[in-house]
């Protein structure tokens, strides 16, 4: 029962680590810069919960180039 504990202090800490470096990375792409400084104030002052709201809000807040479909790929 003692390890319950520090697993998950660990994992938050994972969790929170992945959403800094993911905000960092992704800074230039938001739509509106003010969300990105809000979203890293909300990592920063409720890590566990701001990383997994932020991580649910991702794809609305971050502008997403479109894929384009390339029918002719020849890998040789």
């Amino acid at each position: 029962m003692n390890y319950i504990l520090p697993i998950a202090v660990s994992l938050s800490i994972v969790i929170w680590l992945w959403a800094m470096i993911d905000l960092v990375s992704s800074r230039r792409k938001f739509k509106d810069p003010a969300k990105s400084t809000l979203a890293l104030l909300m990592i920063l002052f409720f890590p566990v919960v701001g990383s997994l709201f932020y991580f649910q809000l991702k794809r609305k807040l971050v502008n997403r180039r479109k894929r384009k479909f390339n029918p002719e790929f020849n890998p040789y």
